[in-house]
């Protein structure tokens, strides 16, 4: 058995503790979460502070300094101040701090814990830890006891640069005055301090200005500011706020919330605006359909238009596609006519009874994507559908079939209708094409040549579950714009000035050089590149355990998008990520602004630049400019 250790050690001991703590924070922090949380780690080191009290604590010079340390709403010094470094290291310590305290605060209780919280929030006015405690009192309904807090502090709208904690700060007074907790509802007041927050790059602050502007009853200024969170790509598939939170955080409801209140909005604004689809058959028996419709809508089928009696409503509880069928009783001509409670919900059709269809209309379906009709006696006409990705009228009476401006068209099945009248672009995003028994060779010709320029291939049949992970090449969107509209679109990217005549010539050097070539090989065929403001990333498919497939950002890869050949990174499919969902129907990004991103990405692939005769490195332009200015 060890002996006891002298009161002359333990006092050397506590000595060389107090040298050490005086070097820097991190152990003063250790021995402070040991005495205010109790913990039993060696009385030698820490046995002679605990159970102190706050008071008695403050007179060691190494507590007073570490609860004294001023960090609340300090910001990281620009790299063209003086003393630097010094600065940024004295930041690093009191953040450290910050953290620290923070985190302590958030987890553990202790009678010293909260007098120190009550000693930095009102004698050090840290904000930080007030913003911590006003939303542990807003969890606890204690809702005064918070605004008391916050009300301490003043909130300069003015000020263009704020700390997280001025953010936060913010936001929860916005709260209180919106729902009058704890204050006097005031919603010009929370309207004005959500926008303070927006426009300092806090996109929730954004959502919650438009859920007050609808509590006011201007709904149209609601509508703007949903759409300028919508901006934030928040609603994108392979979103952080949507996949990328781990499993023991909370994920965010942020994206769904805003989905909801802007549809929400969308049909209390416009409720006679609505998706409608118009079915003539003959049947005489059980005719069967699939609609995909997106979640929380609700559809209304009316079986047959003359009979009330065959009439059904479904909501719609997830995304995805659903069968519907219906028996009818006598033979003979029906009506069936499909109506949704909104917009542009309704994304998918597909005919399966055969040789039943005499006539569709589909003009008030505009968020359509998917239509697949095949053997059938009407005369199929997707005019107006622009957001089409996936077109199947195989054997059908359609005799002319007009797909232009179709952007986003990447599956095509014409076979069996020989006599098919096609008015299109010169250039099409189509990567797969089904046309068995047509006769009309130049036409056939000009369209295998497409599919050959867009990485596709011409197959006998098309599976529309397929079609869902098929998007355009990178090289579409470079041969269906031109290089006026490419350059307006780099040179609204330019923020710093950076691309300068000599940058903008290579780059229109490339350009023609890229029209012109065929991409070798399609690298990922279960990924595509994505767009996210001035650069392209790697996006794939990945099948969960339960066989579900989800997409997901490659952001081991991004990195190292530029060394790959331009053939490898044109030929993968890209989507871009602002593209609005069906439901919200905004105008996608323009082609040109496609190939203006993938031209400005491909820059700094130095080997590729000299393989095809463009030595001088133009990026060395573009970063002189940057270091001049």
């Amino acid at each position: 058995m060890k002996p006891e250790c002298s009161m002359a050690d333990k006092e050397k001991i506590y000595k060389a503790m107090e040298e050490l703590i005086q070097l820097g924070f991190d152990r003063a922090s250790d021995i402070l979460l040991d005495i205010a949380i109790q913990e039993s780690l060696p009385n030698a080191v820490c046995g002679k502070f605990k159970g102190k009290s706050f008071q008695k604590m403050m007179n060691y010079g190494w507590f007073k300094n570490l609860i004294d340390t001023d960090y609340s709403g300090k910001i990281r010094p620009d790299r063209g101040t003086p003393n630097y470094k010094q600065e940024s290291e004295t930041l690093s310590k009191q953040l450290y701090i910050s953290t620290m305290f923070y985190h302590y605060l958030s987890i553990y209780n202790s009678p010293l814990l909260d007098e120190i919280a009550h000693y930095r929030i009102f004698t050090k006015k840290d904000l930080n830890i007030a913003t911590l405690r006003a939303s542990q009192y807003i969890r606890s309904g204690k809702h005064k006891e918070a605004f008391k807090i916050l009300s301490l502090f003043h909130i300069d709208m003015t000020q263009s640069v704020i700390s997280p904690g001025e953010r936060k700060a913010a936001l929860l007074l916005a709260e209180l005055y919106e729902y009058g907790q704890g204050v006097v509802s005031n919603l010009a007041q929370a309207l004005s301090l959500y926008n303070y927050c927006y426009e300092r790059f806090t996109m929730e602050a954004g959502y919650k200005a438009g859920r007050v502007c609808e509590k006011m009853g201007d709904y149209g200024k609601a509508m703007e500011w949903y759409r300028k969170v919508l901006d934030w790509e928040v609603l994108s598939p392979t979103s952080w706020e949507r996949n990328h939170r781990k499993e023991d955080e909370v994920k965010s409801l942020l994206p769904y919330r805003l989905e909801i209140s802007f549809r929400n909005l969308k049909k209390r604004m416009n409720p006679e605006v609505h998706d409608k689809i118009s079915i003539a058959v003959k049947c005489d028996g059980k005719f069967s359909l699939r609609l995909k419709v997106l979640m929380n809508a609700s559809v209304t089928i009316a079986w047959d238009n003359g009979h009330n009696a065959n009439t059904e409503i479904i909501k719609w509880k997830v995304n995805g596609w659903n069968r519907l069928e219906h028996q009818y009783s006598k033979s003979g001509k029906h009506e069936i006519e499909i109506d949704s409670d909104e917009e542009n919900v309704i994304t998918g059709i597909k005919i399966e009874t055969a040789f039943s269809v005499t006539k569709m209309n589909l003009e008030a379906c505009k968020g359509l994507e998917y239509l697949h009709c095949t053997n059938q006696w009407a005369s199929i006409s997707p005019k107006g559908l622009c957001g089409l990705k996936y077109l199947n009228i195989r054997n059908t009476k359609t005799k002319r079939l007009n797909i232009r401006g179709m952007h986003r068209l990447v599956a095509l099945d014409i076979s069996e209708n020989p006599s098919l009248r096609l008015v299109t672009e010169e250039h099409l995003p189509l990567r797969y094409l089904a046309m068995d028994g047509w006769t009309d060779l130049p036409k056939k010709t000009q369209l295998e040549e497409n599919v050959r320029l867009n990485m596709g291939k011409m197959v006998p049949t098309i599976d529309i579950k397929r079609m869902e992970t098929v998007h355009p090449t990178v090289f579409y969107y470079l041969r269906s714009s031109n290089w006026t509209e490419v350059r307006k679109a780099i040179l609204e990217d330019d923020e710093n000035g950076a691309h300068d005549k000599e940058y903008l010539r290579r780059l229109y050097k490339m350009y023609k050089i890229l029209c012109a070539k065929t991409p070798k090989h399609c690298p990922y065929p279960n990924g595509y590149l994505e767009s996210l403001e001035d650069y392209l990333y790697i996006c794939r498919w990945k099948c969960e355990k339960d066989g579900r497939l989800i997409e997901y950002e490659d952001c081991e890869e991004d990195t190292y998008l530029w060394n790959y050949s331009w053939s490898i990174t044109l030929g993968t499919p890209l989507r871009d990520s602002t593209n609005r969902q069906p439901f919200m129907m905004y105008p996608p990004r323009t082609n040109a602004y496609f190939a203006a991103m993938s031209l400005l990405a491909m820059t700094e692939n130095k080997d590729e630049m000299e393989n095809y005769g463009l030595s001088d490195d133009p990026l060395s332009i573009y970063r002189g400019n940057n270091q001049a200015k």
